[in-house]
């Protein structure tokens, strides 16, 4: 699976050895794809699309590739998810890439993916209200809260 020192040649030389098939995942479930979309490693990112990765794999909390490019503000790796023919409005905890995206702040990833036609709509009922009037989202994954501010809320 990648680590933080993988480099490219060694993902390149293990998929073409067969020492490593382009859906692998690691020990937890989560696929090669979605670890190089998390840290934004678009060059290795490429490389598993090339070799047939699936672009759609969820991990083992059920998020896509495309959710993780977004949430972390990999604005590179959601154009080249959304290229390849990633789903843009697949949800994850019933909240689209595109709102992961703008909730966390990454207006990059969210006008790559309004280039793609994504549009960005309220977040649905049921994920709490923050203090200001806007949503407060709990990424399980980072352990954290996520605020919506409140014009993305009112906007339909």
């Amino acid at each position: 699976m990648l680590e933080g020192g993988t480099r490219v040649g060694d993902v390149q030389w293990l998929l073409a050895s067969g020492g490593a098939d382009a859906d692998s995942c690691d020990a937890d479930g989560d696929p090669a794809i979605g670890v190089a979309a998390a840290h934004g490693e678009l060059e290795i990112l490429q490389l598993l699309i090339d070799a047939g990765a699936d672009v759609d794999a969820r991990d083992s909390n059920g998020a896509t590739p495309l959710v993780l490019a977004c949430l972390y503000g990999h604005a590179s790796c959601v154009g080249c998810l959304l290229e390849a023919g990633a789903k843009r409005d697949s949800k994850w905890q019933g909240v689209q890439p595109i709102q992961w995206a703008s909730c966390s702040g990454h207006s990059d990833a969210v006008a790559v993916l309004s280039d793609a036609k994504a549009v960005l709509r309220a977040i649905p009922r049921g994920f709490g209200l923050g203090p200001d009037g806007g949503v407060a989202l709990l990424d399980r994954s980072v352990n954290r809260l996520l605020a919506v501010p409140r014009d993305v809320v009112s906007r339909g």
